[in-house]
């Protein structure tokens, strides 16, 4: 998450996490759809996932 707020210059300002659910609260470039900024969020965590648990794939 760190890492894909860095590259897009998105700052994070608050993050929780529970057991089934994450919210955040960044600061975004208007330009950017809220639609674009899950989308990335999901596939980057999605990706990490797969890599690091392949055993509940």
């Amino acid at each position: 998450m760190f890492e894909l707020c860095t590259e897009h210059d998105w700052r994070l300002i608050a993050l929780g996490i529970m057991p089934d659910y994450v919210h955040l609260f960044l600061e975004v470039d208007p330009t950017f759809a809220p639609s674009v900024i899950i989308k990335r969020i999901k596939g980057r965590a999605s990706h990490h996932f797969m890599l690091n648990f392949v055993q509940l794939f």
